[in-house]
């Protein structure tokens, strides 16, 4: 493994936050477009002065990226639509910003700090949470997102340690569904999935998926809810009954009782609120649960998906959705196989070859189906964020393949000496 190295760790940071899904951008006068820039300059500096001999690995991925790029021209040609220029650009960033990973940090120590920047969103919301529920902090300030066509969207109120989109006032305190520094809390709650999957098939640390458990479960997400639920039966999560565990048990069923005595209206509240996003819609609702923000687009979109199947509307004059249908409508089938391409790729890391038979690696079968779930109602793949964490994810499908390809070799070649 290399050693730690900050500088260009940081620097690729800076390359990250500075575009979407963070809302870093909504900030009045942040330079993100000099940023990113200046991010890209230097990367490409180091390769080309500092480096004698660059090393590109996992070329499939580069195919991959080769090839959505010349979708996206594409896309730009049939629709007219300069928001997939866009996405050529940040294609070709992100192929750089890949060759640069590999040559001055490593996709183990970028999986890390993923999962360190995760959980400290999840930390700083949760004491956010408590403190505006206590009554204890107010909004910074009000941050407006823009839309791709330069339209307002949302307020997005910042408390500096969070972001959030949705902020239930009430005379003496506010309940606030915490969002990391995203856009919204379904945002945050989806790459928290992520986080989730990338710790279980990285380090597998239970403080971590703890922290983002509980960072997850203040999203109020019901996205979120459905998906942890789904998580713990894939995983096989088990309680044991042992010291550590009734203890972390114990302590929080003194807090919930202490805060429910010092805070019953509060608790109440929040209580409510969670229960009432799980009852079931009205009848005349074309959604299934009250906190169901998807179904009904999705419906109402499908028309225009089935008008064009196959290579869809385009950004600009088809569907603000955030959905799969959403996705389908702007893109078509054929567009959503070249923009899945990556997702596709991790995908196809379930079964691995030993001696010319295929044998399956559950986790990955496991995360992939947990991750097509949540993309049905949130197809957000296309970002540098999320492109790393499927960098991450892909490097680590490919470790755990060929361990358990040698510890099949090896079983095997045991099997044979107790034979003889």
């Amino acid at each position: 493994m290399k050693r730690f190295n900050i500088i260009p760790l940081l620097l690729l940071w800076i390359f990250i936050t500075s575009a979407g899904p963070f809302m870093f951008i909504s900030i009045p006068g942040h330079p993100h477009k000099i940023l990113t820039g200046s991010c890209l300059l230097i990367m490409i500096t180091m390769l080309v002065i500092f480096k004698r001999k660059v090393v590109i690995r996992n070329q499939v991925l580069y195919f991959i990226f080769l090839a959505q790029a010349c979708y996206y021209l594409f896309g730009f040609s049939y629709h007219e639509d300069n928001l997939y220029i866009l996405l050529f650009l940040q294609i070709i960033g992100i192929a750089v910003s890949l060759i640069f990973l590999q040559n001055y940090i490593s996709t183990k120590q970028l999986s890390i700090s993923i999962l360190v920047a995760m959980c400290i969103m999840g930390i700083t919301g949760t004491i956010v949470f408590l403190l505006a529920i206590t009554g204890i902090i107010q909004p910074f300030s009000i941050l407006s997102i823009f839309g791709d066509e330069g339209q307002k969207s949302s307020d997005l109120y910042n408390y500096i340690l969070t972001f959030s989109n949705s902020v239930f006032f009430y005379s003496k305190y506010q309940i606030i569904r915490i969002a990391g520094y995203f856009d919204e809390p379904g945002t945050f709650a989806f790459y928290l999935i992520h986080a989730l999957l990338l710790n279980k098939i990285s380090v597998n640390k239970k403080l971590i998926e703890y922290i983002l458990i509980i960072a997850g479960l203040l999203s109020l997400s019901l996205a979120f809810y459905i998906s942890l639920g789904i998580y713990l039966l894939l995983f096989n999560i088990r309680i044991q009954l042992k010291l550590k565990p009734i203890l972390i048990i114990a302590v929080i069923l003194v807090l919930m009782n202490t805060s429910t005595s010092l805070f019953p209206e509060r608790v109440r509240t929040v209580t409510g609120f969670i229960s009432s996003r799980l009852e079931l819609s009205d009848s005349y609702d074309l959604k299934l649960l009250k906190g169901d923000s998807r179904t009904e687009a999705m419906i109402n979109d499908f028309p225009d998906f089935v008008e064009k199947p196959f290579l869809g509307r385009g950004k600009i004059r088809g569907s603000n959705s955030p959905s799969i249908i959403g996705l389908l409508v702007n893109d078509g089938l054929i567009g959503a196989i070249f923009i899945f391409m990556h997702v596709l790729y991790f995908a196809s890391k379930s079964v691995y070859f030993q001696k010319n038979k295929p044998q399956l690696n559950s986790i990955v079968i496991k995360s992939s189906f947990l991750l097509f779930l949540n993309f049905i109602q949130r197809p957000f793949i296309t970002g540098i964020f999320p492109y790393m964490i499927y960098i991450s994810l892909i490097y680590y499908a490919e470790r755990q393949n060929v361990s358990l390809k040698r510890l099949s070799h090896n079983k095997s070649t045991y099997e044979i000496k107790e034979v003889k």
